[in-house]
């Protein structure tokens, strides 16, 4: 996320996401019952990784 300032004002702010596949849920549930430990690394701050998380859960509850 990034903030443009014009005279020490924020006059707006950017965020670019990567849309969450529809099969990440599935496929990351599929390799944990075959015994691979799944985690997730990601260059985004903790706050959007969470948020990606959540996503991800959701997706596998079939909300």
């Amino acid at each position: 996320m990034k903030a443009l300032l014009l005279e020490k004002r924020v006059e707006g702010i950017v965020s670019v996401t990567d849309k969450i596949k529809d099969t990440s849920a599935k496929a990351i549930q599929e390799l944990q019952k075959l015994g691979v430990k799944v985690f997730m690394l990601t260059g985004d701050n903790e706050l959007l990784a969470n948020g990606e998380c959540m996503d991800i859960c959701k997706q596998g509850s079939g909300n």
